[in-house]
Formats: structure tokens, sequence, C-alpha cells
């Protein structure tokens, strides 16, 4: 297996990782991961937690209080102040939500709860809002945090209508269907089709393709793990199952993903002032 030695365009979040001695090494809160719900009080933990969500580029899934709707986010490090502060366990900053009702429910809210994947755990916090400021939210610092062991290798990115993903599907047959994309990760994802397909059986080996607006090409092969009914139309989990290059197309098309979603919620977020 050959490697990739290309050098990587300059980042804040290279800055930030910098920043902390030892930060490509193993944090105590990722060293090991807990058997069970962990309380965690220590600010260098929940600052290692924070930075792990970070150099994995994780979204931020966020409540607010008396809401059950759940907005998408991130944590922004967008200048060298937020690293400062970050650092030193004075506040931190998430970048605007989506859906953009929550940028105007937020607004009156004493505090919010972030939940996040870091490499090996799942983490939630509660944390008091501050206020907004220069496109981001600013809160506190939280008093606590709480790790749960993650179960699934690769966090699942939300796939939206607007980003015009095509998905066609090859079944062990040859024959080709379209679907909608739900939900991806570099492990599998989540499609359903566009209308009453016959059922593919668990463990069936298909091939899907994807394509469309700024996004890649891409075709890889996939096992079904399982499948449900919704509005009579079959949903299947699938486990990606590519060699060295289609790994690395999965990649690249995972990575423009993340480009759409950070580019919505900036445009969501200087809409909304």
């Amino acid at each position: 297996m050959t490697q990739d030695n290309s050098q990587k365009p300059h980042s804040l979040l290279q800055d930030f990782l910098n920043y902390f001695p030892g930060a490509k090494q193993a944090k105590p809160a990722e060293s090991k991961p807990v058997e069970g719900p962990r309380i965690v009080h220590e600010p260098s933990i929940i600052i290692a937690m924070i930075e792990s969500a970070l150099a994995i580029d994780n979204p931020v899934m966020v409540q607010l209080p008396n809401d059950t709707v759940f907005y998408n986010s991130k944590f922004a490090i967008d200048a060298p102040p937020e690293i400062e502060a970050l650092r030193t366990g004075q506040h931190l900053f998430i970048g605007p939500l989506d859906p953009p009702m929550g940028n105007i429910k937020v607004r009156k809210a004493s505090s919010v709860t972030l939940r996040f994947f870091t490499e090996r755990h799942i983490a939630e916090l509660s944390a008091p809002y501050l206020g907004t400021v220069e496109g981001a939210i600013k809160l506190g610092f939280p008093l606590k945090a709480i790790q749960n062991q993650q179960k699934r290798s690769h966090p699942r990115i939300q796939v939206l209508p607007e980003f015009k993903i095509k998905l066609e599907v090859m079944r062990p047959s040859g024959i080709p269907f379209e679907a909608k994309l739900n939900d991806i990760s570099l492990g599998g994802s989540l499609f359903c089709a566009l209308k009453n397909e016959a059922r593919l059986a668990d463990g069936s080996v298909i091939t899907m393709g994807l394509s469309g607006g700024k996004f890649p090409s891409i075709q890889i092969n996939c096992i079904i793990l399982g499948s449900t009914m919704k509005e009579d139309r079959p949903c299947y989990r699938v486990k990606f199952k590519g060699g060295t290059t289609e790994v690395n197309a999965l990649k690249g098309f995972i990575d423009t993903l993340v480009q759409e979603h950070r580019r919505k919620r900036e445009w969501l977020f200087r809409g909304k002032g």
C-alpha cells in the first residue's frame, strides 16, 4: 500500500493541533474506550474530547432546552482568539445551526446540549449560551461532560436533498434502480429506493454509483446488512467493501459533502444575522 506524502494546505485546524503540546498523540480522554457512561469534570480531558472531534472534522448535534429538534453544527476555530479561549478552558464556539430556525431559538436559550463523536467515544456536554460573535455561537465552557463508548467506527454524515446527489444501485443480477442516499460514512450508508422495488436479501453484494453537482463520481461495492420499509419503499443499511482506490474516492466524496454542509451553515448564519 502506497502512502500519500503530498503536502496538505495550511489550515487553522493544524494551528490548533500544533497549539496543544502532544496534540498528535493520544489524549487522556481518548487513550482507552470507556465501558459505560463516564462523567468527566477535568477541563483538560474535556478540551481533549473537543480537540478529537475537531481533528476528524466531525459534526456536532445541538439540542436546545424544551426542544425536540436536533440541529447540526460544528465546533468553530476560525481565529486564534477562539483557539486560545478553548485551550484555556474559558469558552468555546460552534457554527450556525441547521435547520436555520435554531439560530433564532438559541438566542432565548440559557444553555445548549452538544453531542458529538470523538475518535473513540460519543460525548455529551451542556454549555451556557453567551451570544453570537462574528458568525459563530459563543458558549461558556462546560463544567462536565459524559462519555460513552462509540459502537460505530465512522460517524454518519446526513445527505440533504439540495446537494442533488444521484444514486444508482446495481443489483447482483445486473439490473439497476434509482435510490435516495440518506447518510454516508467511510464504513457504509443508508439509502431508500425511489419506488417499491423488489427487496434485496441481507448479505447481497451490490454496487453503488454516486454522482451529481460538485461531487466526484464514484462506484463502490457494498454488502446489504439489513432493510426496512418506509412509505412502501425499501430502505437498506449497507457496509462498503472497496479496495484502496475505492476508499480514496469515497474519502474525496465525503470531504466534498463536509464542505457543502459547512458552506450551507455559513450561508444560513449570514442570512439570519
